[in-house]
């Protein structure tokens, strides 16, 4: 006696045994009845299968519908979807002894006629003089988005399942009615004819993709839950009443639920999967058939494996061959673990028993299908998936490990023979010893040995980077910056003299510094930056080292910008270096990267040039200006000094680049350093930029520290800027540390800049760092409050203090009145002053605000704040504080990180520790990261964790789409209960 089938699909023949899903069984035959096409969908082993085939198919018989079920054969050589189903259509037809009545001969010209011709055009009746309506069931819908490898084949099949969705005349039919003029002679508005699609729930989202080109698919879908406890009871005692009672199958029903993870102790709050359930019913029983029991015991129950289908798969295997069990587990999955088939023929050709897949055939563990005429075999049921991967991942790692093993003793094996023959020859290795350590030093001298040098400038010669005027180490502690270059070894492998690849600013302490006077070709760290990105303009200016890369020829192929975290800002490609003709070119087309412009006797004479374009750290192209240049193409003079910049987008066209030029000329002297620079447009000639002039005219000192600027305009005339003044004076102390700058008007009278000065004056302690900076008027005093308090906030008088590593600890701002200095607050600030200490890393570990009389105050509802990071450098902890030093209330913030250095989380607690929200009323919020690192999803949570809305937007999820700069190109926001926009 067999009750219960186990993992087996209950067919119309095993109606009688099906029990528990009277319910589901009723509603889906109305359903099914009523619409065109209808959606089952529900998790592996809830019975999708079974209740269609046992439940519902009967039942639509009595309707007089007619039940095709359909599974598509998925092989290399199979016919298309629609051909399947037409068979299987066929096929079913004639074994129900249905008559087939054409309403309309089939046009002879048609190749292959489709399904939805094939119901159009005929009706179809019983013996009994019944009309009936056919039922296409496709089962296993899942399959094409896992098994299947043509991707034709599907996209033609969704082509077909949209005509008979939507009952539109499918192409092939129109195109035939228009070439030849015929008329349709049947009925072609009515749906003789029902759809019903079953798949796995977890391929919603595939099924989704379908919808979106057939969208009635989105409508009548209905989900197949798990089991309730009661139907569970049903499924137990309906065809085993004899077989066991109703106290026993209490236990069987718990047992089942065991089985599952999610399974729970409240007997009415179980959801027990069908076939979980089945399977253990089903081994209890051959196990009381074993034993020669009259009933299913509650010792019976008791004594059985909780892991159900790990030991019912395991049980079922030791039957059979390793060979035999490889095999399956190889062939009857595909590579992500989904369940496929295997025509018996193929397994047959590969040598394995056919005795040995009857008896797993005969243990319920596989099952024959026939597929389009064809015996297949497969796991009986999906459930038994992921034990059966499982188990072939393991053992193709144990296959891996005794490969290893294997390739290590023959490695040791060789390494002995080696050392065997390494003593035979020691007397030689001595000698060639000898001579390597000579050839070792020497190479290391000339190739391999770090070479670090101080300079207190630097240029730019064929794309490295030069020093000029070195500094004693003396001189460096004393300097504000300078910069340190450095390389591995003297010359290249080809015997090339090799050029510094490696470049630091450093301040008097010898610590890495930002402040220094580098830029990018695209963008400049001055005043006018508006328009660029904040994140990247701060991203920018943290940049303090450089790297260059070069290719076997020693040309620089890569420059890398880092900050002091050794995480990469930016890189800049180069091309190849090639030359161009001196002689000016008329070419058609004057806007091509690489060609010269449509006008004769242009400036654009170019002789070295390479092109270039930067990336960030994911290798996409960012936008680092504030105008749309994107690549750049630099031309050196005859030493290699760059001599001409042109700007272009990234298609080749030319385009704005800084200061809003299309072009910058450069004329440098014999060391490098530029003395004259001049924005041009894109014929090459000069031209006003958006700094007000045509360019400027530049004066170094001995030293060749920059002492005088020149503004002048497109004739070489003076000409102000759009900042007031013409001409800026520079003086420099003795360790090259600017000290005061002075702005003049064309006739050389003191100018006052847009800031509201007409210079400034820095002075600095023994260390390079600047102490004081005053703010300074025509005469060269400091500057009144009201002169330039309405611009920036730029205070008279600005002190700083430092600790012993160089790290600001204190700054304060002052005006001063009857030679007195009055604190001024800080720029759209309550405080007068801030201090700040730091850990051993130079990461700053707190920071307090002071209001003029030195007492803590309250800016933006806090005094301080102090800091924790990870061995990583991520700040994890923020603390913040009130004016009498206490923790303030819902002012501690937790972060945690992604192992990139990227926010993953955040979250703000009270000074209980306990869980606190926000004025917007959130807890914190998850950000999600998608492969390049780029912002995809933040989703903001309560105090437990779960999502929650802002209460100024009324959203929980922000969803980001990336531009091909890596920034965000569109943002979507969120209800997460239903994905409402």
């Amino acid at each position: 006696m067999r009750p219960w089938l186990g993992l087996e699909t209950y067919t119309e023949s095993d109606a009688h045994l099906f029990y528990g899903r009277s319910v589901e069984i009723k509603e889906l035959t109305q359903v099914i009845a009523e619409f065109p096409q209808t959606i089952i969908y529900g998790p592996s082993g809830t019975g999708k299968s079974s209740i269609l085939r046992a439940g519902i198919f009967p039942r639509l018989k009595e309707m007089n519908f007619l039940p095709v079920p359909v599974r598509f054969d998925h092989s290399e050589n199979a016919a298309s979807y629609n051909d399947q189903i037409l068979a299987l259509l066929k096929l079913e037809l004639e074994h129900s002894n249905i008559d087939i009545v054409p309403l309309a001969a089939r046009n002879p010209g048609s190749p292959a006629e489709s399904v939805w011709e094939f119901l159009h055009r005929n009706e179809f009746w019983s013996r009994q003089n019944q009309l009936l309506r056919p039922v296409i069931v496709i089962d296993q819908f899942e399959e094409i988005f896992t098994v299947t490898r043509h991707q034709e084949r599907v996209k033609s099949f969704i082509t077909d399942l949209g005509d008979l969705c939507n009952n539109t005349i499918p192409e092939e039919v129109n195109r035939r009615l228009v070439q030849t003029g015929e008329r349709l002679n049947y009925p072609v508005g009515k749906q003789n004819y029902r759809l019903v699609i079953s798949l796995r729930e977890d391929f919603l989202a595939r099924l989704e993709e379908v919808a979106a080109d057939i969208p009635v698919l989105k409508r009548n879908r209905h989900s197949l839950k798990a089991l309730s406890s009661e139907q569970a009871m049903e499924v137990v005692l309906g065809p085993g009443r004899d077989l066991v009672n109703e106290e026993v199958a209490r236990v069987i029903i718990l047992k089942a639920a065991a089985g599952d993870k999610d399974g729970q102790a409240d007997q009415q709050k179980l959801q027990i999967e069908p076939a979980l359930l089945s399977l253990l019913c089903s081994e209890l029983n051959n196990q009381r058939i074993k034993e020669a029991q009259d009933h299913i015991s509650l010792g019976l129950v008791e004594t059985s494996s909780t892991d159900i289908i790990r030991h019912f798969y395991e049980d079922s295997m030791r039957s059979v061959s390793p060979a035999t069990a490889a095999y399956i587990e190889d062939n009857l999955l595909t590579a992500s673990g989904y369940r496929n088939s295997v025509a018996m023929d193929d397994v047959m050709a590969h040598g394995i028993p056919e005795q040995e897949i009857q008896t797993l055939i005969n243990k319920r563990l596989l099952r024959f299908e026939e597929i389009a005429g064809i015996k297949r075999v497969e796991f009986t049921h999906d459930i038994l998936t992921a034990v059966a991967k499982v188990k072939r991942d393991n053992r193709r790692y144990e296959l891996k490990l005794q490969y290893d093993k294997k390739e290590l003793e023959k490695l040791q094996a060789e390494k002995a023979l080696q050392k065997k023959k390494l003593k035979s020859y020691i007397w030689i290795s001595t000698i060639l010893f000898i001579l390597l350590v000579s050839v070792c030093v020497v190479g290391y001298i000339l190739f391999f040995r770090l070479y670090e040098y101080k300079y207190a400038h630097v240029i730019k010669r064929w794309g490295f980077y030069e020093g000029v005027d070195k500094v004693s180490d003396d001189e460096a502690s004393h300097m504000h910056m300078y910069y340190k270059l450095s390389k591995k070894g003297l010359y290249t492998f080809s015997l090339q003299k090799k050029h510094f690849d490696k470049m630091s600013s450093m301040n008097g302490y010898g610590n890495l510094t930002t402040d220094n006077d580098m830029y990018t070709y695209l963008y400049a760290n001055d005043d006018d930056d508006s328009g660029v990105d904040d994140d990247i303009k701060e991203r920018l200016g943290s940049v303090c080292q450089w790297s260059i890369v070069s290719n076997e020829d020693g040309k620089p192929v890569y420059e890398m910008g880092f900050d002091k975290d050794n995480i990469m800002v930016w890189g800049f490609v180069y091309s190849p270096i090639y030359h161009v003709d001196t002689t000016p070119a008329v070419s058609t087309n004057s806007k091509k990267v690489l060609e010269i412009p449509d006008k004769k006797n242009n400036s654009y004479i170019e002789n070295s040039v390479v092109v270039g374009h930067y990336v960030d750290n994911t290798g996409i192209i960012p936008r680092i200006g504030k105008d749309s240049a994107e690549y750049v193409r630099i031309s050196y003079d005859k030493n290699g000094y760059d001599s001409l910049i042109r700007y272009f987008d990234l298609f080749g066209f030319p385009a704005l680049g800084p200061d809003g030029a299309f072009a910058t000329r450069y004329e440098n002297n014999e060391k490098g350093f530029p003395i004259s620079m001049a924005s041009l447009d894109e014929f090459g000639d000069p031209v006003i930029d958006s700094t007000g002039n045509c360019g400027v005219d530049l004066f170094y000192d001995k030293k060749n520290n920059q002492v005088g600027e020149v503004s002048f305009g497109i004739h070489h005339e003076k000409k102000s800027l759009n900042s007031g003044y013409t001409i800026v004076k520079d003086s420099f102390d003795r360790y090259n540390n600017l000290i005061e700058a002075r702005y003049f008007d064309s006739a050389g009278k003191p100018a006052i800049s847009g800031s509201g000065r007409s210079g400034y004056r820095k002075y600095y302690d023994d260390r390079g760092n600047d102490t004081l900076f005053l703010n300074l008027d025509t005469a060269g005093n400091i500057t009144s409050y009201s002169d330039s308090g309405n611009y920036n906030g730029l205070a008279p008088v600005t002190t700083y203090k430092y600790d012993a590593y160089g790290n600001l600890t204190d700054l304060a701002r002052y005006e001063e009145k009857n030679n007195q200095r009055i604190p001024l607050k800080m720029p759209g600030r309550d405080y007068f002053r801030f201090t700040c200490h730091y850990n051993k890393y130079h990461k700053i570990t707190s920071v307090f605000y002071y209001d003029k009389d030195l007492k803590l105050i309250n800016s933006d509802n806090y005094s301080g704040f102090t800091k924790w990071y990870d061995s990583d450098g991520n700040d994890t902890l923020m603390i913040y504080y009130n004016k009498d030093s206490v923790p303030d209330n819902n002012h501690k913030i937790t972060r945690k990180w992604y192992s990139n250095g990227y926010l993953s989380r955040q979250e703000l607690f009270n000074n209980q520790n306990k869980p606190a929200v926000d004025s917007a009323g959130v807890h914190g919020f998850i950000i999600k990261r998608d492969s390049i690192k780029f912002t995809d999803t933040l989703i903001y949570i309560d105090t437990l964790g779960k999502p929650a809305k802002d209460l100024n937007y009324t959203f929980e999820v922000k969803k980001y789409t990336n531009s091909r700069f890596n920034e965000i190109s569109s943002a979507s926001y969120l209800d997460i209960d239903n994905g409402n926009n």
